[in-house]
């Protein structure tokens, strides 16, 4: 070994070391398992992957653990899409296949419109909606994707939103417009139009010393037909009376109503019995104003000749909030309207506040208070009283 590195030992060395890299240059060049012309393919056989599969064993499984997840920028991949059991399983079918059918072999299963993310993404939207919104946009939903996977809790949603908009828990998941009662305002001088169950009781105080104190109550039998009594002081003395009303028109959607109200009337002092048939009608616009007007006459049939009476009147609610209106109306009773030079008349107009609290337990409306003062006006050979002032209570019992 010392000779190795001695002098004449290393003269030797450079003098073979080019004789060394030919023979190496040669072997590579000719080894048959790289040897290929300039500009050729490599020809591989499936056999040549056996040793990587074996080798990649242990590297295949780590890849296979990776989750292959897609993301894209909206962030689905961070939404939580609920417990399985919650979602259903769904099996992911080739979108090019129009059979329905797994192309890995699986059960058939049904094709939805929608998906996980369309529905998440619509919850968000409605998150921060008002009821009336939200319902509207699911509702929407359901048109959109008539074959919705997630159609029923969907609809227990609507239901949810609706109960808690009207403050009750709906049997159904729509309410019928043939059903849905109509809220109209009631006059403070004029007959019940609306037929429906009523509790009504008021007093009126005149000067100078007329007294009307009054009580009725109507019950409905159907939507558009109700019949009740009262007792109260008309202008012809006191008096118990008993009264029908059916409703020609009585429409939610256009908020309209035309009643025919039939009436008989027992008067007290003087004694008599009267039949008033009358017609009243109404209607609100822009939910804000409802307008109403009443007809009708009444026959007197007493000891003497047989009497004709003539009444009349309007009025015109503003609501200006849920719980607050204004109203002015006239009212007025007429006799021997063929008479010379005017007919026997008293004639009052009427102004006054109504308001609806919302105590709890209550539906919007379901109860109401009339507050006004009555100023004769126009009267001839008439005189009840000089002025007077009306306190008027209306609640509506819930239907059962």
């Amino acid at each position: 070994m010392a000779a190795l590195f001695s002098a004449p030992g290393r003269a030797l060395a450079r003098a073979l070391r080019p004789l060394a890299v030919a023979a190496v240059v040669l072997s590579i060049g000719g080894s048959p398992a790289f040897a290929q012309d300039e500009g050729d393919d490599f020809n591989w056989d499936e056999s040549d992957f056996d040793d990587l599969d074996d080798a990649g064993g242990d590297d295949a499984a780590e890849d296979e653990a990776v989750d292959e997840t897609p993301t894209d920028d909206t962030g689905a991949d961070e939404l939580d899409f609920g417990d399985e059991d919650e979602m259903g399983s769904f099996e992911f079918l080739d979108t090019d296949d129009d059979s329905g059918v797994d192309l890995l072999g699986g059960e058939e299963e049904p094709q939805f419109d929608d998906n996980a993310v369309v529905y998440r993404r619509t919850q968000e939207r409605a998150a921060d909606m008002a009821p009336e919104e939200e319902v509207e946009l699911w509702e929407a939903y359901l048109r959109r994707y008539e074959n919705s996977a997630f159609e029923g809790r969907i609809r227990d949603r609507i239901d949810v939103v609706i109960s808690d908009l009207y403050g009750e828990q709906l049997q159904t998941g729509e309410v019928d417009a043939l059903d849905e009662e109509l809220d109209f305002s009631q006059g403070l001088n004029l007959e019940i139009m609306n037929p429906r169950t009523t509790i009504q009781a008021g007093i009126e105080l005149g000067f100078p010393d007329y007294v009307n104190p009054y009580f009725g109550y109507d019950h409905q039998l159907a939507r558009n037909f109700s019949v009740g009594g009262s007792l109260r002081r008309r202008y012809t003395g006191a008096s118990v009376e008993a009264s029908a009303r059916y409703a020609i028109i009585k429409s939610v959607k256009t908020n309209t109503l035309l009643t025919a109200i039939g009436t008989v009337h027992f008067n007290a002092d003087p004694t008599f019995i009267g039949f008033r048939p009358m017609i009243a009608a109404g209607k609100r616009f822009a939910d804000k104003l409802d307008v109403q007007g009443q007809l009708g006459s009444e026959l007197e049939l007493g000891q003497g000749p047989v009497g004709m009476r003539w009444f009349f009147g309007a009025n015109v609610t503003y609501r200006a909030s849920d719980t607050v209106a204004a109203f002015l109306e006239t009212s007025g009773q007429l006799k021997n309207i063929t008479f010379s030079p005017r007919p026997f008349n008293f004639t009052v107009f009427t102004f006054g506040m109504k308001f609806m609290p919302q105590p709890k337990g209550l539906d919007p409306g379901q109860l109401q208070f009339n507050v006004g003062a009555n100023v004769p006006y126009a009267t001839s050979y008439y005189r009840f009283h000089f002025g007077s002032i009306m306190l008027q209570v209306n609640y509506y019992p819930k239907k059962r």
